[in-house]
């Protein structure tokens, strides 16, 4: 049972790290895309809209 527990956690272990190196990929490939796209006019977009949020 003892294995049992440790082979589990492993599985999690593996299963986190897969998760933060998918948030990582997707995170820089939104920034390739921000960049390519023009950042200025997001980042403007973003702040005019800002006051709407509040």
């Amino acid at each position: 049972m003892a294995d049992d527990r440790r082979s589990l956690s492993k599985r999690e272990i593996r299963l986190a790290y897969a998760g933060a190196a998918g948030f990582v990929v997707l995170t820089l490939a939104a920034m390739v895309l921000w960049a390519r796209n023009g950042e200025i006019l997001y980042l403007a977009r973003i702040l005019s809209q800002l006051p709407n949020c509040f």
